[in-house]
């Protein structure tokens, strides 16, 4: 298959060697334009590719700074999450100390008829 490429490629160069002059100008012409198309169409495809690559750093740098933000608030998280468990473990603890000194304590009517048994005795005391 490629010697029969070759062939017709060795053919068609061997036609136009022995073309005229005209046909030797116009394959010229004709290269020259298919030339400068290809010129244009590779300055396209350059801009084209500069643009990605731009587009291409600008989102990776967008994603690792996300993932950097991503990562932080994790870690912000997770240290707030501690911060929440040791002052729960605190208020635990001190509601169980308070709750030994209620069970501990006078309720407040005993108190108050203790109170006025003291004021009565103090006063019987200062009046004899």
């Amino acid at each position: 298959m490629e010697e029969q490429t070759k062939n017709q490629k060795l053919e068609t160069l061997m036609k136009s060697m022995n073309a005229g002059p005209e046909s030797k100008e116009s394959k010229l012409i004709e290269l020259t334009k298919q030339n400068s198309i290809l010129d244009v169409n590779l300055l396209k495809l350059a801009r084209k590719y500069q643009c990605l690559e731009e587009q291409e750093k600008l989102l990776r740098r967008e994603y690792h700074s996300k993932d950097e933000d991503q990562a932080l608030k994790e870690k912000e998280f997770t240290l707030r999450i501690c911060r929440l468990r040791e002052w729960k473990q605190k208020a635990i603890t001190q509601m169980r100390f308070m709750q030994e000194k209620l069970r501990v304590a006078i309720p407040i009517t005993e108190y108050n008829l203790l109170k006025k048994e003291v004021e009565l005795a103090k006063q019987q005391t200062r009046q004899t």
